[in-house]
């Protein structure tokens, strides 16, 4: 009997010839990209003892290499499947590939362990300041580096700290100020205190000089941490307020101070007998207001403890220029502010503005 062979076959042969060189040489360029991937990371870190990463989006150095680890490993894991070698040869070749195998997923698992990073431009005055916080959290520890940034090169200026994995930065549980060239920052490194955001008083977290060798990019909001965003309904019911708010305001915020506080000229201070002024608001309104210079035995302590109870009482932060504010848009007390001028004659100065509405 005589066989005849398939027609299509040698056809076919070349196809899957042709399909596996191709598959050859894309895993070959995988492998080169990644390779320089790697070696370009490397070659930073050495030359800048570890100071200098590659910051591409959400991936640093340290992501970048353990996804170019990954990608290079499953490239060379297609090579060596998709090779052709002589018969002699494949009892080698296949502990290379169970090799290869293993490596992919043991690349595979550092890659999903190190995750991306949350990176934030760090804001002051809603512009940014030239800096970005990169941070991440991992099982209850969370950390972050706050880098000068140099296109794709990422300078590392500083350091954060989150306990329970809480990503102060990106959650906006911070304040940046800049003054004299120096940009300073506070920010709660704890996520049960996020309703109450920092004070720029006391010590800062970490200073850095500002940056005069770029143009920054403003209008950038920072929406404020989560527990301190309002949860009002959609028409909430604004609550005028009254003369006493305004005085029991004070009064707590006297409470709160440190020591015992004298007005400017070193007298007892008595709440309900501060002068209030009245303006009118509105269509046919009125409200109330006050302004007090004070002393106490420690002023940077008692401005940190009066900024709490405002905090307390559910209104929000802002601050101006050397100024510490509390506002609302719903509660009896429109705004207060609280001026630490103790360098220059002694005093804080607080005012306090109920809102319109006020009888």
């Amino acid at each position: 009997m005589t066989t005849t062979a398939h027609p299509d076959r040698p056809a076919a042969s070349r196809t899957t010839t042709r399909r596996l060189r191709r598959s050859a040489w894309v895993a070959g360029l995988v492998l080169a990209a990644a390779t320089m991937v790697m070696t370009a990371a490397l070659i930073v870190d050495t030359a800048s003892d570890g100071d200098t990463v590659l910051l591409v989006g959400g991936f640093g150095s340290e992501q970048l290499v353990s996804a170019a680890a990954f990608f290079a490993f499953a490239a060379l894991t297609v090579g060596l499947c998709v090779i052709r070698v002589p018969a002699i040869w494949r009892l080698v070749l296949v502990p290379a590939r169970v090799a290869a195998i293993l490596c992919t997923l043991l690349a595979s698992a550092a890659t999903a362990l190190s995750g991306p990073l949350t990176v934030s431009p760090l804001v002051t005055d809603s512009c940014d300041t030239g800096y970005v916080v990169a941070e991440r959290s991992f099982l209850l520890s969370g950390s972050g580096s706050v880098y000068r940034t140099e296109g794709i090169l990422a300078t590392r200026v500083a350091r954060t700290v989150g306990d329970d994995g809480y990503q102060p930065i990106a959650d906006g549980n911070y304040i940046a100020t800049t003054e004299d060239g120096i940009v300073r920052v506070w920010y709660n490194n704890n996520r049960s205190v996020a309703p109450a955001p920092p004070s720029a008083a006391g010590t800062p977290a970490f200073t850095l000089p500002e940056r005069r060798d770029r143009t920054p990019t403003c209008d950038i909001d920072v929406a404020p941490p989560a527990g301190a965003r309002p949860t009002t309904p959609a028409s909430p019911l604004v609550l005028p307020g009254t003369r006493a708010d305004v005085v029991e305001m004070l009064r707590r915020s006297l409470a709160a101070s440190v020591g015992p506080v004298r007005a400017a000229d070193g007298t007892a201070i008595i709440p309900e007998a501060v002068p209030l002024s009245t303006s009118a608001c509105g269509t046919a309104g009125s409200a109330s207001s006050l302004s007090l210079e004070f002393q106490t035995s420690d002023n940077a302590a008692t401005l940190t403890q009066l900024l709490r109870v405002w905090d307390a009482a559910g209104y929000l932060p802002d601050r101006a220029l050397h100024e510490d504010i509390r506002y609302s848009l719903d509660l009896p007390i429109e705004s207060m502010s609280i001026r630490d001028s103790t360098s220059i004659d002694g005093l804080l100065r607080i005012r306090i503005v109920g809102r319109c509405g006020t009888v």
